[in-house]
């Protein structure tokens, strides 16, 4: 569908809607007049138009249960109107239960596609409905508005401001004036802050700067009256003194000191004690291998065979007293396998008895000649163990002497070391005594040490006034000049950014003359200079939240008209509570008008002016 930019609507049918339970019809006019008391059905005409153009009640309001009738179970809202162009259509919409049906010449359609013809919910309502715009969408009006006034381009604006406006402002990026002011302010802020902080720092290092030169006029006059006590102390320090004798004693002090300590290096009471040393640890060794010889015995081999032999002879008795035990007529006999009978069991155990006599002397023999040797061996062990504790004993006394005479080694080493160590230190004592002499000369130890603590407290004052004098001083004022320049130029571009955003308010606030009217949609903050957002209303200078109904109504009706001229949608006009108001004023309505007013006792009664 295309934009329809005006119409009128001549007739509107209406069935199950609201207090209408049966079709009933109106025919409308330019101007239409509805009259009736209260709860005849004045508002349920402006319900039912909107109804049909955007699906909801006369102010916008979700819910639609209200508008259909509680007898029927579905409703239906018929307008007829003719467009800008003179023709003739039809828009009916059905609401059954709670689903709706939208029919455009009889063609079925969706609310988006009646939407792209009248507008949309607000701009049609805020057209239809005077106290729609400013009562129910309230800010988001604003949003509404905004769309539809005339773009103002950048070159507008800057040809509309003095050419010393348009030279400051040139070639600075303006897309969003509230947000390039915002940012120059943040600068501004930051610049300050650096201000601040830069003359502080000035201030700050010319004082340093004062202190500094206090600082190296003082250590100055220190080094000075230092220098002057050092120089009164080292008159005192050479008086009558021969260097060359004293320096000569030194040298003879230190080749005494070398020579002593030369003749104690050379000393070969070292060597001796290596020596007695080396003898000692080979004695611990030989008596540790003689600790670890051990006895072998020669006659290992021959009495294990002895032992062997005589375990077998001692098995081969234990045998034949088993089978004389177990001689018995009837029984083999266990030696020679002969049957024992009556006739030779005595023969039997006798051969047997004489088998164990000879066994029995044979092991008596083995035993003495076993006992023989074991004496033999357990005689060469003692004489083995005889030498070895002999050679130990000899070898113990040998290292009982070496160690005895390690210690004597020692004590003698020890005396002579401490006689010579005491000789060095009484030659260090004289050396020390002379370089001091040489080095402090009549000085008493006092002095010295004054003379020293000079030293440290002149070298302390030198880098005290070498820091000083390397101290680099910043340039503050530059930074400061700089700073202060960028200052003016910040705030500069925020004054003449003001004066662009007011002369685009300005420029845009031209489509929004109204005669009695005002909207105001920027205000300068008094406090901060600033440009805020704001969405406001005034009816002859006063503010809408204090307007009588009727004030509110022609404030409306203006606004709808206003609405009708920036969004070119030449829309009817409903005017509810039309009993307050007595006319329209010098602003007449350039489409349709519906005036819906109070009668007492009057029944709905719609009349109409004749169209021309």
């Amino acid at each position: 569908m295309n934009k329809i930019n005006g119409f009128t609507i001549i007739k509107l049918t209406l069935t199950g809607f609201k207090c209408f339970e049966s079709t009933t019809s109106f025919d409308l006019g330019d101007t239409t007049f509805i009259a009736a008391s209260n709860g005849q059905g004045k508002s349920s005409i402006a319900d039912a138009i909107t109804f049909a153009f955007v699906g909801t009640p006369f102010f916008g309001e979700k819910g639609l249960d209200r508008l259909q009738n509680y007898h029927m179970q579905e409703m239906e809202v018929s307008v007829d109107f003719i467009d800008d162009t003179q023709k003739c259509h039809n828009l009916t919409r059905i609401r059954k239960h709670n689903t709706t049906a939208v029919y455009y010449d009889g063609i079925a359609i969706r609310q988006s596609d009646l939407n792209i013809a009248f507008g949309g919910k607000d701009i049609f309502l805020s057209i239809f409905n005077p106290l729609y715009f400013i009562n129910v969408l309230g800010d988001t009006g604003k949003n509404l508005l905004e769309k539809l006034l005339p773009v103002i381009t950048h070159e507008e604006i800057l040809a509309a401001l003095s050419p010393y406006s348009q030279e400051v402002l040139a070639n600075q990026s303006l897309l969003s004036p509230e947000t390039f002011i915002k940012n120059r302010r943040i600068e501004l802020k930051k610049c300050n802050e650096t201000l601040i902080s830069y003359k502080g720092q000035k201030e700050l290092l010319d004082y340093q700067q004062k202190e500094r030169v206090s600082k190296l006029e003082q250590l100055k006059a220190e080094v000075n009256d230092i220098s002057n006590e050092m120089e009164e102390l080292n008159k005192i320090r050479y008086n009558n003194i021969d260097f060359d004798t004293e320096k000569a004693e030194l040298t003879r002090l230190h080749k005494c000191y070398a020579k002593l300590v030369e003749e104690m290096s050379n000393n070969n009471a070292e060597e001796e004690v290596q020596k007695v040393i080396e003898q000692i640890k080979k004695i611990e060794k030989t008596i540790t291998q003689q600790n670890a010889k051990q006895y072998v015995s020669q006659y290992t081999k021959q009495i294990a065979e002895m032992e062997a032999d005589l375990k077998i002879l001692y098995a081969e008795h234990r045998r034949l007293s088993t089978a004389l035990k177990n001689t018995v007529i009837g029984y083999k006999c266990p030696v020679c396998a002969t049957v024992i009978t009556q006739e030779n069991v005595d023969v039997v155990k006798a051969d047997l008895q004489q088998r164990l006599s000879a066994l029995i002397h044979e092991g008596k023999t083995a035993k003495n000649n076993l006992n023989t040797i074991k004496m033999q061996d357990d005689t060469t062990q003692k004489a083995f163990e005889k030498q070895k504790t002999t050679a130990l004993e000899k070898e113990n006394n040998k290292l009982i002497e070496l160690k005895q005479q390690l210690q004597e080694i020692h004590i003698t080493y020890e005396l002579d070391n401490e006689e010579n160590k005491e000789r060095l230190s009484k030659i260090e004592t004289k050396i020390k005594e002379q370089q001091n002499y040489i080095a402090n000369g009549n000085w008493s130890q006092e002095q010295a040490l004054h003379f020293a603590e000079l030293q440290e407290k002149k070298k302390l004052c030198e880098a005290q006034m070498e820091a000083l004098n390397s101290v680099q001083d910043y340039n503050y004022t530059t930074l400061i000049q700089e700073t202060e320049e960028k200052i003016v130029q910040l705030k500069q571009l925020i004054d003449e950014a003001i004066q662009y955003m007011t002369k685009r308010v300005e420029l845009m606030l031209k489509g929004l003359k109204m005669n009695h009217t005002e909207i105001v949609l920027t205000e300068i903050v008094k406090t901060t200079g600033e440009i805020k957002d704001c969405f406001r209303f005034s009816y002859d200078e006063k503010d809408y939240k204090y307007l009588s109904l009727s004030e509110r109504v022609r404030a409306g009706l203006e606004v709808s008209m206003l609405l009708q001229r920036l969004s070119g949608r030449n829309y009817p006009i409903f005017v509810d509570n039309g009993e307050s108001i007595c006319s329209f004023g010098k602003v007449q309505p350039s489409g349709q008008v519906m005036i819906a007013r109070v009668v007492n006792n009057q029944p709905l009664q719609v009349t109409y002016k004749s169209r021309k």
